[in-house]
């Protein structure tokens, strides 16, 4: 919830349990917890840190693997219309096979309120391989009515 008019806290948590594609009695179950953190002191400036960790363990005939990892991303808008951010992936937590990360800086354009343009670049390196490069453009547009909440 709010802490304050421009700050805001958001947290969550998620669990899922069942059988996977092993059969009988193998099962399978993913938890995970997030948190979005966002100053908002104006219309036009915003700072924003969202962070999420998960974990999974999957039984199968060969035994149980474990397998966990987490995003953790930072973006500041300075202007109505221009921002910038840093996203950090990394998987491999706690397990111990192939470590993988992943470092996206970004640049976003807001032409509106209801419209905006984000470029990105990625950098992906797994443990024993090679590295992998890859640029996104995206289009993201809202529709409908909204609040009239700064956030």
């Amino acid at each position: 919830g709010d802490l304050k008019q421009d700050l805001t806290l958001l947290g969550g948590a998620s669990f899922i349990l069942g059988g996977n594609e092993n059969g009988g009695s193998y099962k399978s179950w993913l938890g995970g917890a997030d948190f979005l953190l966002k100053w908002k002191p104006n219309r036009h400036t915003m700072i924003e840190w969202q962070s999420e960790y998960f974990y999974q363990r999957k039984e199968s005939p060969s035994g149980t693997e474990n397998l966990g990892g987490f995003y953790t991303y930072l973006l500041g808008q300075w202007t109505s219309r221009w921002g910038a951010g840093l996203r950090l992936d990394y998987l491999g937590l706690p397990s111990l096979s192939a470590k993988t990360y992943r470092v996206s800086p970004m640049v976003v354009f807001k032409p509106s309120e209801f419209f905006q343009v984000r470029a990105q670049y990625d950098y992906l390196k797994e443990e024993g391989s090679r590295t992998n490069h890859a640029g996104l453009l995206q289009w993201i547009f809202t529709m409908g009515p909204h609040g009239a909440h700064p956030f």
